[in-house]
């Protein structure tokens, strides 16, 4: 019987995606990841952070019309986030949001008929 513990015991540690120590320590659950290039063509590099969406999306209009366009979004743990750059190429920029993803399908479809390409795509439930 004493085996057959420890066996499972055993089998637990491993199958455990963290230890103990490292799941009563929150800053272990939660992570903001940040990767860094160093690339001459972009400059002036703002961040954006809102809680709800539709501030977030004022933020988005506001800075497209001072020539800035969106270069990544996320949403994580309440927050969005948008990475904004300098359009110094003079790049159109658009987004749309569905409720379902054959509504975002056809949105796709319809945009690269246009001539408009597919950069990001995220899905969320608030």
């Amino acid at each position: 019987m004493k085996n057959i513990i420890s066996s499972i015991l055993l089998i637990l540690v491993f199958l455990s995606p963290m230890s103990a120590r490292e799941y009563n320590d929150l800053s272990n659950r939660y992570k903001w990841i940040g990767v860094f290039v160093k690339d001459t063509n972009k400059n002036q590099q703002i961040l954006k952070s809102t809680d709800g969406f539709y501030d977030f999306k004022d933020e988005i209009k506001l800075l497209w019309n001072s020539g800035y366009i969106l270069d990544d979004i996320k949403y994580g743990n309440g927050k969005w986030i948008g990475v904004f750059s300098k359009n110094i190429d003079n790049k159109s920029q658009k987004y749309h949001e569905t409720g379902r993803w054959t509504d975002m399908h056809d949105v796709i479809s319809k945009e690269w008929e246009k001539g408009f390409y597919l950069t990001k795509i995220l899905n969320f439930r608030t």
